[in-house]
């Protein structure tokens, strides 16, 4: 580094001897450093995080300013203090240089976070000691750094801000203890709005995409809080409330200004995240539910509000959905894919919707048509948000199709990729981001956004971004510039700077790329037609550039170098993943493009990567690479997939083992049999019947507490003794803390809490408790081990009971046949497990007599039978794939079919799945009995009269009777054989039955 590069202010810092002398230092530093990169980076080389950090912790107010703070608050004066302290001055610009430095780029973050400085801006955060420009300043530079980080997408910078946001934010934290007190002050001590607008930010990007912390920040109670805020906003700002204002206005009598919008709505979104128990707990919110009466489904409750019922229900006061929005009318042609039962066709006005928060949803759809500008995007992103983790853009399709899917693929091409800004790239990318949050799990609005050709503007946008050209920082002219080349960057020295990762402009094409990659692989999904449309794009190209990633080399850190010439950022890898994903679910697309791009060999080296998650997204692609029908598959055999997936499927790592073993129940079907016998050897014949015996076969009676109460809680996934977040009750070792008195006086100023508790309870312990996560990881481990054995001998070949012997002799016959047959036992004992169907809650018309009554009729063979209550069995996966195992069994030799009807228990716990809510469980259990029928030759009709005598006398005929007039075509047809079946074989059918037919 060179002498002229070294600030001559830096040295009187250094030199200087009193507070005054320091604080005169710092601010000439301060301006000399401002626009000055190698400045910046010679101050670093020189130690001045040390003495930033030294400055920012030694200036815990002294007594007396930190009793005129104190002071100031008691006297309601919202803390309008001029003067600062020497201290406090020398604490306030050192904060000034740390956002200078901050504002210079992430390598100059790095050594700010080596230095520790973020713990120490934490500590400025205190409101009880520090000013209020300390605390102002400290927020700036918290979201400074943690924005800055958040931007650059390359992946040692998105450890590093986990890294800075796991400091900020844990459990006791100073920092959120500071943003709640901020967040919670009284009416007359509001926040100012760059202050306010600076806490929202840092909640934004300090819990996106983690859900660790957005656990955190909900368990705060900070989500209730912004629930007031948003709901406050809308009352002080929207014309449409106006007929509530009388109500409204009193209560929130304070709103934030218009300004603060967009960053509300941004770090709500950012918090609720993907989680459909915070979206809840959002819009089910007292003051929420102030604004928009219409209670959420999933929480309501007779209390909503202490406010006057005919108020609260008036049709004249009251926000209805058909004010909102225009009347939506209904097409004449037979074939709009657009209607659905939520939207029927409309006739002179629109129906409102009932669904969860419908008046929340309506007024989230007018302000993104009636906005512009970044309040639209960020209206975007909170609607796509809530609509992707709660499912319910498939309840509003209509809607969506015609008034939000248009509006983004409209935000999406007016993006011009000839002249791209920053603020351009990133409302584009943010659009994107909405629209593949939007289109989701549903084929009518994936449809909708295909029409409006999207698929052309984002390849287009894909191409702009990789043609962009990369951009190096500008730095000042040295006449030495070995001495900066030959400097070596790291994480871990606060005196030397970090790696270079990307510029900005590069940055945030680099999101764009990968967010055009994942919203496509959404928009493909389910249509042939829309894989087509990317592969004639010539889309194919980009992603096979993205499955060869390079890795950064830090040796050459220069500033002046180009060091991202060929990096690849792990986001842009997952997203080329996810559409390979997509692509791959289609026959022609794999037997045709996807070998010409040559992807199997890089998807294979991917699934070796050492990053977990490209591990993972790899071996998810491997599931669809290697099913019976790819071309790829014997390639990919070659190099070894199956060394690679049996190794996995022992992974510790919960999602890679089952991703894994998805995969290899795939690789097993319709393959050689002896390499599948032998690949079941390398797996492990007793780690496989591990597999298969993960649910205990005892359950804890107190599952069924939540059904003996009424809500109907799925006893597979909840539990309704689970505690939900919430600022009012505090637990009791928090009694003593400071902090609990913010949520005391928020109790007495707002009321208790209305009932949705039992609602929210059972959300929360199915997303957060490690029992149910846990459980439904076994269920899934389950069902791919049942499926690897159901794979194997899905083939009806001269094979077949050659390989039924084989599998029977490695797992052991009495041991396995125990543990299929106990997948269809009753989980608890309950009146509904019994063999009589109980009335079908799914809309099925009921017969005119049921089995269990006292005069065993046969109902007609055109009465829909009624179907059994499934809920006190194991999950519907489990059992369908444990009844295709003995069907398949049964489809061997004689023998075989003899040995499985032998079993002990097995006829009388497969009963009551015919009768099975499940499509395929009861088509499953006719193909049992179909095999179990079926005689090799004429030699064998003594055995099979036998089977058939079993069956009959166990009432599967009657079952099997119960199902010909079944509403399924193929399961009526079915039934039809089967009993025509017993009939050829015994003569004659059931005796009730002849009784029905006369």
């Amino acid at each position: 580094m060179t002498r002229m590069d070294i600030p001559p202010s830096l040295e009187l810092l250094v030199a200087a001897n009193t507070i005054e002398k320091k604080v005169q230092a710092l601010k000439l530093l301060k301006n000399d450093i401002i626009g000055h990169e190698r400045r910046k980076a010679a101050t670093i080389h020189q130690g001045i995080i040390q003495v930033l950090c030294q400055a920012i912790k030694a200036s815990e107010t002294s007594k007396d300013t930190r009793q005129s703070v104190r002071g100031a608050k008691v006297a309601g004066s919202a803390r309008t203090i001029n003067e600062l302290t020497l201290e406090g001055q020398m604490r306030l610009q050192s904060i000034f240089i740390t956002t200078s430095l901050a504002h210079a780029g992430n390598p100059f973050i790095a050594p700010l976070v080596a230095g520790n400085v973020v713990s120490h801006l934490q500590d400025a955060l205190n409101l009880d000691y520090a000013h209020p420009k300390i605390t102002l300043e400290s927020l700036r530079a918290l979201v400074t750094i943690t924005s800055s980080l958040w931007d650059d997408p390359t992946d040692s910078y998105r450890e590093l801000h986990n890294n800075v946001s796991n400091l900020i934010i844990h459990p006791g934290s100073l920092a959120l203890e500071s943003i709640l007190r901020l967040l919670g002050a009284d009416s007359e001590s509001q926040p100012p709005d760059d202050q306010l607008i600076l806490v929202l930010m840092l909640l934004r990007y300090v819990s996106i995409d983690c859900e660790q912390r957005q656990k955190i920040i909900v368990s705060a109670g900070i989500l209730d809080f912004l629930a007031f805020k948003l709901a406050s906003w809308i009352a002080g700002n929207q014309s449409l409330f106006h007929l509530n204002a009388p109500y409204l206005l009193s209560k929130f009598n304070h709103c934030p200004r218009r300004g603060v919008y967009s960053h509300l709505v941004r770090a709500i979104a950012a918090i609720i995240g993907k989680s459909k128990y915070r979206s809840a707990r959002f819009m089910s919110c007292r003051d929420f539910l102030t604004v928009f009466p219409e209670t959420p489904e999933i929480c309501s409750s007779s209390d909503v509000r202490d406010r006057p019922s005919d108020e609260l229900h008036d049709s004249e006061s009251r926000v209805l959905w058909e004010r909102f929005l225009p009347q939506v009318s209904s097409h004449t042609s037979r074939s709009d894919s657009y209607g659905t039962a939520s939207f029927p066709p409309l006739a002179s006005k629109p129906q409102q919707p009932t669904n969860l928060s419908s008046d929340a949803i309506a007024w989230l759809i007018h302000m993104a048509r009636s906005t512009t500008g970044e309040e639209r995007v960020s209206t975007m992103i909170l609607l796509s948000t809530i609509l992707n983790a709660t499912r319910l853009n498939t309840q509003y399709e209509r809607h969506l199709a015609l008034l939000v899917i248009p509006l983004l693929v409209k935000m999406i091409s007016d993006y011009k990729s000839s002249t791209p800004t920053v603020t351009s790239v990133r409302s584009c990318s943010d659009a994107v981001l909405a629209l593949g949050l939007i289109v989701s799990d549903s084929e009518t609005l994936q449809q909708a956004a295909v029409d409006a050709d999207v698929i052309q503007h984002l390849c287009a946008h894909t191409k702009s971004a990789y043609e962009y050209p990369k951009q190096t920082p500008k730095a000042m002219w040295s006449p030495d510039r070995r001495s900066i080349i030959a400097e070596v960057r790291t994480f871990d020295d606060p005196r030397k700077l970090g790696p270079n990762g990307l510029t900005l402009q590069n940055a945030e094409m680099a999101i764009l790329k990968a967010r055009c990659m994942s919203t496509m692989s959404y928009l493909i999904a389910q249509s042939d037609k829309s894989r087509k449309i990317v592969i004639d794009h010539g889309y194919l190209t980009y992603v096979a550039d993205c499955l060869s990633p390079h890795p950064i080399s830090n040796d050459d850190s220069s500033l002046d170098t180009e060091p991202e010439k060929e990096l690849m950022p792990c986001i842009a890898i997952l997203a080329a993943m996810e559409l390979v994903t997509a692509l791959s679910r289609s026959i022609s697309v794999l037997r045709t493009s996807l070998i010409d791009a040559k992807i199997a060999i890089p998807i294979f080296d991917l699934a070796r990567n050492k990053n977990m998650e490209i591990k993972i997204s790899a071996v998810n692609v491997l599931t669809n690479l290697v099913m019976h029908f790819s071309p790829m598959r014997d390639s990919l055999v070659r190099v070894g997939v199956q060394h690679l997936l049996i190794e996995y499927a022992r992974s510790s790592n919960i999602e890679l083992k089952k991703g894994a073993l998805w995969a290899f129940k795939h690789l097993v079907l319709a393959i050689d049999s002896g390499k599948a016998i032998k690949w079941l050897e390398e797996l492990g014949p007793g780690y496989l019947m591990s597999l298969l015996n993960g649910e205990s076969s005892s359950q804890k009676s107190h599952l069924a507490i939540a059904n003996v109460r009424g809500e109907k809680v799925d006893l597979l996934n909840e539990e309704p003794d689970m505690d939900v977040d919430g600022p009012l009750v505090p637990s009791e070792d928090e009694q003593d803390q400071e902090s609990n008195s913010i949520f005391k006086s928020i109790e007495a100023e707002y009321g208790p809490p209305i009932n949705y508790l039992p609602k929210l309870r059972p959300m929360k312990y199915a997303e957060h408790h490690q029992s149910a996560r846990s459980r439904r990881d076994d269920i899934e481990l389950q069902h791919h081990a049942l499926d690897i054995v159901r794979n194997m001998t899905s083939e009806p070949t001269e094979h077949l009971p050659v390989i039924i012997d084989q599998i029977l002799n490695l797992l052991g016959s009495p041991r396995f046949f125990e543990i299929v047959i106990s997948k269809f036992k009753p989980r608890y004992s309950s009146t509904a497990t019994s063999n009589t169907p109980t009335t079908s809650t799914a809309g099925k018309r009921p017969t005119l007599t049921t089995p269990g009554s006292s005069e065993r009729h046969i109902p007609h063979v055109h009465d829909a039978p009624t179907y059994i209550d499934s809920t006190p069995y194991t999950h519907p996966d489990v059992i369908m794939s444990a009844c295709y195992v003995i069907a398949h069994f049964a489809n061997g030799r004689s023998t075989q079919r003899t040995l499985v009807l032998s079993q002990p228990h097995l006829l009388n716990l497969l009963s009551p799945h015919f009768l099975h809510p499940k499509v395929e469980i009861r088509k499953a259990c006719l193909w049992f009995v179909h095999n179990s029928l079926w005689g090799d030759n004429n030699d064998d009709g003594k055995a099979v009269r036998q089977r058939a005598s079993e069956l009959r006398k166990a009432g599967l005929e009657e079952r099997c009777r119960l199902l010909l007039g079944d509403p399924v075509m193929d399961i009526h047809e079915t039934a039809k054989l089967v009993t025509d079946m017993f009939v050829k074989i015994l003569g004659s059918p059931a005796a009730a039955v002849m009784r029905v037919w006369e």
